[in-house]
């Protein structure tokens, strides 16, 4: 959007000029329709210690009708999932590993100041090549914390855990990392690993030999830590993928998952496509 200086609502500064003969002058900004709550949400997770791989944001206004936040522009970035489009394929194994690294720092830091970003997937995750900075965006479909299982619907169908469509609720950090296996899995392949809800709930996926074969400097196979098992208690906690000894072949998922190894499996549940539901 385009506002002269006397115009904007906002006392900020501004994160470019748009031309030089202009009067009065105009600058490039960025504004988002959020609501109240993604502004409480932002400011807990930009508040000072601030964590580098998640999108600042640097002023907002409330009015009775709208709310605009100004966010941090990363200059040159593309989503992961436009990034990998624009290259033609997956990411290369060392750039992998510090996208990835990143992605889950800035996962943790969320969860440090009591912050579930609930929809972490590549097209909310901006990529700078120039220098392999990864931006954490959108809280829209976020909220605060709590110690209780959630029931309201995370972001993105096709990046939900299994336990969401068996019981319609999940814990906020086992739900993160399934989330984060998705994204992983995205990441090293090009593509997402189910495509619809039975598949999830059976974890019935087809692994690339490429992936499958992946092995670490010390031996350690990609299955070593499994992000996408079936059972929430299963998964690994973030400070457990952060500390592994080798983050780029995390296993973003379990190989030998199937349906008996969730609680209650037996239940019966509509099929629903995911391509039609992110």
């Amino acid at each position: 959007m385009r506002f002269s200086m006397d115009q904007c609502p906002f006392k900020s500064r501004f994160l470019s000029a748009l031309g030089s003969c202009t009067y009065p002058p105009v600058f490039q900004t960025h504004f988002s329709r959020v609501g109240l709550q993604v502004i409480g949400l932002m400011l807990r997770v930009c508040a000072k210690p601030s964590c580098p791989s998640i999108i600042q944001m640097y002023e907002y206004i409330i009015r009775p009708s709208y709310t605009f936040i100004v966010m941090e522009l990363l200059e040159s970035s593309f989503s992961l999932t436009d990034y990998m489009k624009r290259q033609g394929g997956p990411l290369e194994e060392e750039q992998g590993k510090s996208v990835f690294q990143q992605i889950v720092e800035a996962v943790m830091h969320c969860h440090s100041r009591g912050v579930f970003h609930s929809d972490i997937k590549p097209r909310n995750i901006l990529f700078q090549s120039t220098t392999g900075q990864v931006k954490l965006i959108d809280f829209g479909c976020g909220g605060f914390l709590l110690e209780e299982k959630y029931a309201r619907r995370p972001g993105t169908l096709a990046y939900c855990p299994p336990e969401y469509f068996l019981y319609k609720k999940y814990k906020p950090e086992s739900a993160n990392v399934w989330s984060l296996g998705i994204t992983l899995f995205e990441l090293l392949s090009g593509f997402r690993p189910f495509q619809s809800s039975m598949e999830i709930m059976t974890c019935s996926i087809h692994i690339p030999d490429h992936l499958s074969q992946g092995k670490c400097g010390n031996g350690t196979s990609f299955w070593e830590v499994d992000c996408l098992c079936l059972r929430p208690r299963d998964r690994p906690t973030l400070k457990d993928i952060l500390r592994h000894s080798c983050t780029s072949f995390l296993s973003p998922f379990n190989i030998n998952g199937s349906s008996e190894n969730c609680e209650n499996s037996s239940c019966s549940h509509s099929h629903q496509h995911i391509g039609n539901l992110n």
